[in-house]
């Protein structure tokens, strides 16, 4: 959908409706490179609803502009993992190395895992740049944040809903007369990611589409 987006000609800027706590990191830094090679184009607007945490903050920073609302909660940045059980000897299985069994040594999974932290808290200074007014030293907590302590700490721009996101994506794509469609994906999901894409005003009726990623 991202790429139908960003290949319409019609479609002159997009939102992300953003309700997500995360979900596996190669997907969220999938979803956040198309993301960022979409803003190359067309302008991106994110609207974090309830919640915009962890991989749901990753996505939103991608964007050129970030809306929360007050109570929304944002941030948790970072990442975790289940450390592999430490290798064992089983005369009734044999394996071709030590870590075979595993997949890899603890150690080594605390090193990949600290690897990601440092991608992450990387695309958020990188991202948000001079608007962002707390250390990396307090994003590497993983905190959770309320909208408004968001806007306090440069992680979001405003405090605003879908239709403030809307009118903004419109004002950065210098258009006025448009009309708003919803690309999706027919996927029931508890955690959703919503498209909406800015069209310019044509005699054709809309049609309406969603755009749901499942988070795990």
């Amino acid at each position: 959908m991202l790429r139908y987006a960003g290949g319409d000609s019609n479609i002159k800027a997009v939102v992300l409706q953003i309700d997500s706590p995360g979900g596996e990191a190669s997907v969220i830094e999938q979803i956040y490179l198309d993301v960022l090679r979409l803003r190359q184009h067309k302008p991106v607007v994110a609207s974090i609803g309830a919640r915009g945490a962890s991989g749901g903050y990753y996505i939103a920073v991608s964007s050129n502009f970030i809306y929360a609302q007050p109570t929304s909660q944002l941030g948790s940045i970072g990442a975790w993992s289940s450390l592999p059980t430490p290798e064992e000897l089983d005369e009734n299985i044999a394996t071709t190395g030590p870590f075979k069994a595993t997949g890899g040594s603890r150690r080594k999974a605390t090193g990949e895992l600290e690897t990601l932290r440092q991608e992450f808290i990387s695309a958020v200074i990188t991202q948000r740049g001079d608007r962002l007014k707390i250390s990396e030293e307090r994003l590497s907590r993983a905190e959770v944040y309320t909208g408004v302590e968001s806007l306090k700490y440069g992680l979001i721009d405003d405090i605003g809903t879908s239709t403030a996101a809307i009118e903004k994506a419109a004002s950065l794509a210098h258009i006025r007369n448009y009309e708003v469609e919803k690309l999706y994906t027919p996927k029931p999901v508890t955690e959703v990611i919503t498209i909406e894409v800015l069209k310019s005003q044509t005699n054709l009726m809309p049609i309406y589409y969603y755009l749901h990623f499942e988070s795990k």
